[in-house]
């Protein structure tokens, strides 16, 4: 086999030159040493911001708008896209009857043009960077669909019918499960079986620094794809 026909990983394992990470005992880091202080800043700023970046974040956001300001055509499409109202068919958030009655078939089909105007707006402007561009699409999309009418319950009428029959008790029941989760409990960890709630792969590290851990696939792992299902009901799976 050929040098350029092994993988970044076999590369690795195998320490031949050219791979995509040096090979262990050797680290990427050829900058300073980090300052304590700073890693205490930014630490804190980590934990009020959930691991999220605010300084990435608005690098994203900043390359994708002074983008868009010097776009008009896009910005042409994006207004002549506001004339026709989004459809909600097919949207699992809406797929309840009482969403076809006034007002909740207005507040549907008025989030459906909304979230529409959003996906188009942070997608296909040309020059912003792929990974800022994906960021940008990401929060854009995570944003918008916080407030989908069907996340509230005075704009539900699933909730509201539910309210009606259960005659409030509905909302009892949802102020417990707050409550509870808002206390932390979890399951014991006695309650994990490997294999059935927790997966294993057995396997080798091949490289590490004080950053990250590399570790090969088997082959019978490779194209293995976790997914999962949006609020909507779409599908979303990761390689």
């Amino acid at each position: 086999m050929k040098l350029n026909d092994m993988s970044p990983l076999e590369s690795i394992a195998q320490g031949k030159p050219g791979s995509a990470v040096p090979p262990t005992g050797h680290s990427n880091c050829d900058g300073p040493e980090p300052n304590l202080l700073d890693l205490q800043v930014q630490g804190s700023f980590a934990k009020m911001t959930g691991g999220v970046s605010p300084i990435a974040l608005s690098l994203a956001f900043q390359d994708w708008f002074l983008h868009l300001a010097a776009s008009p055509g896009k910005q042409i499409e994006l207004m002549t896209g506001l004339i026709g109202p989004a459809g909600v068919a097919g949207d699992a958030r809406f797929a309840d009857s009482g969403w076809n009655g006034w007002p909740f078939n207005a507040l549907a089909t008025s989030f459906a043009s909304t979230e529409k105007f959003w996906q188009q707006a942070t997608s296909g402007v040309r020059g912003v960077a792929p990974h800022h561009a994906q960021v940008v699409n990401f929060t854009a999309s995570q944003v918008v669909d916080a407030f989908s009418p069907s996340n509230f319950s005075w704009t539900n009428p699933e909730v509201l019918r539910a309210a009606r029959d259960s005659k409030g008790q509905n909302y009892l029941s949802g102020w417990a499960n707050l409550k509870q989760d808002l206390g932390g409990r979890q399951a014991p960890s006695t309650a994990q079986a490997v294999g059935r709630d927790v997966a294993l792969t057995p396997g080798k590290v091949v490289y590490r620094n004080e950053r990250q851990r590399t570790e090969p696939a088997r082959r019978h792992d490779v194209g293995t794809r976790l997914s999962g299902r949006r609020a909507d009901g779409r599908l979303v799976s990761v390689a």
